[in-house]
């Protein structure tokens, strides 16, 4: 990735540019050549296939009707059928012999044969090479058994493949066809017709491709093969071993019918047509392969030119690309001159009306926005060395009057430091004499009033007695009445016990679902418990009381006669403290008086004291801050001529 930010941007967009039309371009090859292929098999397995089968079999058609139409003249030949009425002579060899000739000529076939049948034996008669051959058939002898099996078929004509000892067993193709003429049994009096050689058959079908390696033969219903371009496979080759070309060929069409299976390890298209009058199968095999071949030599010639056209685009596409960013590489050329001098007054120029010519005019827009901020700066840099300037003198003088200051408070603090050591002598001995008149004057009133508290308190002692006592029978009436409600509580306790027990038992009964139930059941028992234990106590510390509460009422009738004396004493003494206590009140009043005068001075002199301290520490902390303004001015100066001489740098 750091290698391709290090590319010029000419180098970046035509390598981007020349990647993305390669990959699109090679996008299109390949869908185009998959959309080919898969036309190619569709419109083979469609239309071309089928078309070709037609077309191979009206040609081979058309050359078989020559040898089957041959065949049928020379059957039906009257000369001939005469001869054979007349018992087939041999003085008529000669005429049959230049008759077979001439039918050979016209059929270009490698042999002529006739099956002769007057009513009594029946001869072959076999003309090849210039010579006429006969025989003796016999339904014994198996090279004749074709003549008797056409004959038992009843068709006008059949194809036969078989050999010949006249063809030096060779094998031919015999066209047999049965004369109209009969004789006295019903059978024909002649069955004739030409026998193409193998190697004429097989040039004829290999001249029909389909293809480079698609070939064409002929296939019996049963699935033997006749003719096929190796002749070392005519007659042996047996199809109806594969299951899928058997069903093709069990089920005649004229119309043809196309197939794709996989045979010999080849993935093919096999196409069956049905020739009525041949009674046989053109059968035609193109392997896939061949068509994916032929695709991808397309693909291939596609892919070249695709690659000739990529090669003259990216010809034309470098220049263009250098074209592009030509604009860009002017800007980059101004911007880089206006770095090096600096100067502000210079504009950006392009004939570009684009982006570049938009990032242009931005540029401009900041140079002048540049060049206003730096004399806006400038300026301010003027007038702040010149407050600068002011605020240095200001400072030097402020801190040569804070130092004159500090000397003064710091001669006064120590005058006051003495006087305050002085005055507080004087407050502290006036201080101790009024905390001893407070203490005369306050044991003189708490006598007085300890002796009126205890007159007080020995007439309520009195009055309580008296309540007490009645307070106490009543106390004990109210103690019979707690017994009572103690009686009905337990009762309640004893019946919350049962019904709890119950509970518990029911909640045992429930299972699990009852466990939270016996859970409260339980606590409510051991509730009713406690509740019983606790009205037990209560009855018996109420019991105690009641027993204490009649001794302490017989006691009280005691103390009240008592008190009475006591309280005739206490009279006469609360007179005679109470006229003392008068005088003693004026000179304690004195003693405090002064007490509290020398207090205050001391407090005003402490506080002029703690003052003075206070304004001597706050002028040394005001020297300190105007030393470090100073320092910051000082600071600020050079800051100020540093930013000048970088503003000054700039051509604004």
């Amino acid at each position: 990735m750091n290698r391709w930010h290090r590319l010029s941007m000419r180098t970046r967009l035509f390598t981007a540019t020349a990647l993305l039309l390669a990959v699109l371009i090679l996008l299109v090859v390949i869908l185009q050549s998959s959309f080919n292929s898969r036309d190619r098999l569709s419109r083979l397995q469609s239309d071309e296939l089928p078309t070709a089968l037609a077309a191979i079999a009206a040609q081979i058609q058309s050359r078989l009707n020559i040898a089957i139409t041959g065949s049928q003249a020379l059957v039906n030949n009257p000369f001939i059928l005469d001869w054979i009425n007349a018992g087939t002579p041999a003085d008529g060899l000669p005429q049959m012999e230049a008759a077979m000739a001439q039918t050979l000529d016209a059929l270009q076939a490698s042999a002529v044969f006739m099956a002769t049948n007057s009513g009594g034996e029946v001869r072959y008669h076999h003309y090849e090479d210039g010579k006429l051959h006969w025989r003796t058939m016999s339904a014994g002898n198996a090279d004749d058994n074709w003549y008797f099996d056409y004959l038992k078929s009843r068709q006008p004509f059949e194809l036969n493949l078989d050999t010949n000892a006249f063809s030096d067993e060779q094998l031919l193709m015999f066209v047999n066809y049965r004369s109209k003429a009969e004789n006295a049994q019903g059978q024909p009096l002649n069955v004739a017709g030409g026998a193409m050689n193998m190697t004429q058959l097989a040039g004829l079908i290999r001249e029909f491709r389909i293809g480079a390696e698609g070939l064409v033969m002929l296939v019996r219903p049963s699935g033997l093969v006749d003719i096929h371009p190796d002749m070392s496979r005519a007659g042996k080759l047996d199809l109806s071993r594969q299951p899928a070309l058997k069903t093709l060929l069990t089920t005649p069409s004229e119309q043809g019918r196309i197939i794709r299976l996989e045979r010999q390890g080849q993935d093919m298209f096999v196409g069956a047509l049905w020739i009525p009058a041949l009674q046989r199968f053109l059968l035609a095999e193109v392997p896939t392969a061949d068509i994916y071949g032929e695709i991808r030599r397309n693909q291939l010639v596609t892919m070249g030119i695709a690659a000739v056209l990529l090669a003259a685009g990216l010809a034309l596409l470098y220049p263009m690309a250098g074209a592009l960013i030509a604009p860009l590489l002017v800007l980059r050329s101004q911007i880089s001159d206006i770095a090096g001098h600096l100067d502000l007054k210079t504009r950006f120029q392009t004939r570009d009306r684009a982006e570049i010519g938009e990032l242009c005019e931005q540029l401009n827009r900041l140079l002048a926005r540049l060049r206003q901020t730096l004399s806006e700066v400038h300026h301010v840099s003027d007038e702040t060395e010149a407050v600068v300037t002011q605020l240095h003198g200001g400072a030097r003088e402020a801190s040569d009057s804070f130092h004159q200051q500090q000397t003064a408070l710091e001669q006064i603090t120590q005058a006051m430091h003495n006087i305050t050591t002085q005055v507080a002598e004087v407050a502290g001995n006036a201080g101790q004499a009024g905390r001893y008149s407070e203490q005369g004057s306050a044991v003189l009133k708490a006598a007085e009033q300890q002796l009126e508290q205890s007159y007080v308190a020995i007439g309520r002692l009195e009055q309580d007695m008296l309540d007490a006592k009645s307070r106490m029978e009543a106390l004990r009436r109210h103690s019979d009445d707690i017994l009572h409600v103690l009686e009905v509580i337990r009762s309640i306790s004893d019946q919350t016990n049962l019904l709890a027990l119950n509970a518990a038992i029911e909640a045992a009964r429930a299972g699990e679902h009852g466990r939270g139930f016996a859970v409260v059941a339980d606590e409510v028992r051991q509730l009713a418990q406690r509740t019983q234990s606790s009205t037990t106590e209560i009855q018996s510390m109420i019991d105690n009381l009641r027993s204490a509460s009649l001794q302490v009422a017989e006691q009280m009738d005691i103390s009240a006669g008592s008190s009475q004396q006591g309280l005739a004493s206490l009279t006469s003494t609360r007179e005679q403290l109470h006229h003392m206590s008068v005088q003693m009140e004026d000179v304690f009043a004195i003693n405090n008086r002064m007490s509290t005068s020398t207090q205050s001075q001391q407090q005003a002199i402490s506080q002029i004291h703690d003052g003075l301290q206070h304004l001597a520490e706050q002028g040394s902390r005001a020297s300190t801050m105007v030393q470090q303004a100073a320092g910051a001015s000082q600071h600020l100066s050079h800051q100020v001529a540093r930013l000048r001489e970088k503003v000054m740098i700039f051509q604004c």
